[in-house]
């Protein structure tokens, strides 16, 4: 009986070791299949992940017709999948949403199978809950050029710019197929700004460029990087207002891919606007080693410059987003090589945190690694629940399952950050406005409080993910007005500089413990 009870000692202080573990460093979870090799994603606002891929020989998902289905939308609350039904071919494309939810997916490759060519196309998903939505396309309207690896960026009125590209495949971008301008989607009638217009930086950092970084900033105007170079352009007069200093150690953009990101933006610091740039390469080689360092850059500083220091580990082609703490995870990717087909080894397993508001030197922790290896198209994106939706992984020139290293993947992994395992419970919304307009304040009611809450309310919006850029992705903290019992009223966004017109994940923390997030529409006019 001593024995059994000894044991029993020994095994419930292992569970408590382990569980301290998961409770420092996170947990991963096996959670479903994508279908489609996921090489794009985007969150709706009816919780489910749309997931896009290139046409292949074959996928894991199929249509009622019997075919392949290159598309799927995953349902978070059942990790359930269901084929979606594309016209063209969405091969390394770029989307944003509009401001009634729409998800607007432009660009492509060429025609394959049934599929016809998606250079220059534009797709739209009005999200549903009934499963009878699908994309939609009119081959009469198009982008004005063919782009392909282009990038899309929300901006204030709820439109989108469309910025670079190339006009056909290819492994590195040339003067002969580069797209060096930027053009609105939709065009309006009344409008002055007609076509496409010309970016300089586009020709001046060949062949770099693909799948350049774009940010809306709080002053409206807005922060494009390509290679190592960055430039404001001015969305009134749509011309340059600045040219920034080089980012120093390597280039950080396709195909030596690092990841892009606007800092969470508060009422705190008058919504200063900082950008951090982390991980790239140095030579376009499979045996180069990807760059460890990280940059981050003030713009709102009179002479901004940009301020560099080591992750723990070097990255190519890493997934970086905000989470509702305001802290940042660096996820996916590869320690050597580049982007591209077959060119890459050694991937990075373990998740990175990043604390904007920690000193220089202790701003990184390392986190519990996968066993999945995610490197070449593979994506990831916040969900509600505040876990993080880890998918894809394709570095085959066509889905591969057997004697490669890195086959097609379709095992879908959710992560849960630290954060996940706090002491106390989770805070619950009850209620939150479904509109909520500028500068406006609105309350939400909060299941409880311990006592001496820390409390924030932050706005995120996940935007579209691909090859480590998070087109439009956001993160707002809102001013908070007053706390009574358990309402509290806070002031939505003052202007869409802040936060475009958009739908956006609503996330109550206490003592920087997250609540499930539940679904805002920020509108100008109720």
């Amino acid at each position: 009986m001593k024995s059994l009870l000894n044991r029993l000692a020994v095994i419930a202080t292992t569970l408590a070791a382990v569980q301290a573990q998961i409770d420092k460093e996170g947990q991963w979870d096996l959670i479903g299949h994508s279908g489609v090799s996921a090489m794009h994603m985007a969150l709706t606002h009816t919780n489910h992940v749309i997931i896009l891929d290139r046409v292949q020989k074959a996928s894991k998902l199929y249509l009622p017709s019997g075919d392949f289905a290159w598309g799927s939308e995953y349902d978070l609350e059942t990790n359930t999948v269901r084929p979606l039904d594309l016209k063209s071919n969405t091969f390394c494309s770029a989307g944003g949403f509009l401001s009634d939810g729409t998800l607007i997916n432009v660009s492509g490759s060429q025609g394959r199978r049934k599929i016809k060519e998606g250079f220059n196309g534009i797709r739209s998903f009005k999200p549903c809950t009934n499963k009878l939505c699908d994309f939609n396309q009119d081959f009469n309207i198009t982008l004005e050029s063919k782009r392909w690896y282009p990038t899309v960026e929300g901006l204030a009125d709820g439109r989108l710019i469309i910025i670079g590209g190339s006009t056909t495949t290819c492994a590195v971008n040339t003067e002969e197929i580069n797209v060096p301008t930027f053009e609105l989607y939709p065009q309006l009638p009344d409008d002055p700004f007609k076509g496409q217009k010309e970016l300089n930086l586009l020709k001046e950092t060949l062949p770099n460029n693909l799948y350049p970084a774009a940010h809306l900033l709080p002053n409206g105007n807005l922060f494009i990087f390509a290679s190592t170079k960055s430039v404001i352009l001015n969305t009134k007069t749509w011309e340059v207002e600045r040219e920034l200093p080089e980012i120093p150690g390597g280039v950080r953009t396709y195909p030596l891919t690092g990841a892009s990101i606007l800092l969470p933006l508060s009422s705190e610091n008058k919504y200063q606007a900082e950008v951090l740039i982390c991980g790239g390469s140095t030579k376009y080689n499979r045996n180069s080693p990807g760059i460890t360092s990280c940059g981050r850059i003030n713009l709102d500083d009179e002479n901004p410059q940009w301020e560099m220091e080591e992750m723990p580990i070097p990255r190519v082609m890493p997934d970086m987003m905000a989470l509702p703490d305001g802290k940042l995870i660096i996820l996916n990717g590869v320690q050597v090589g580049t982007a591209g087909f077959n060119r890459a080894s050694s991937p990075a397993f373990s998740p990175v945190i990043y604390d904007p508001k920690a000193p220089k030197g202790e701003r990184f922790t390392t986190l519990r690694p996968s066993t999945i290896p995610r490197v070449y198209h593979s994506t990831a994106i916040l969900i509600p629940d505040g876990r993080i939706f880890v998918a894809g992984s394709n570095p085959n020139t066509d889905a591969t399952f057997e004697k490669v290293d890195y086959p097609t993947e379709y095992r879908i992994e959710a992560f849960s950050p630290p954060y996940l395992f706090g002491e106390t419970p989770r805070p619950v919304i009850n209620k939150v406005p479904e509109k909520i307009t500028y500068g406006e304040s609105f309350e939400l009611d909060i299941g409880y409080f311990t006592e001496n809450p820390e409390i924030k309310v932050v706005l995120i919006h996940t935007g579209f993910a691909t090859h480590s850029t998070h087109m439009s992705h956001r993160h707002v903290t809102l001013e908070q007005v007053k706390i009574e019992g358990n309402k509290i009223t806070v002031r939505a966004p003052l202007n869409a500089n802040i936060a475009p017109p958009k739908h956006y994940m609503v996330f109550v923390l206490e003592n920087n413990i997250p609540s499930i997030a539940k679904w805002v529409q920020v509108v100008n006019k109720i």
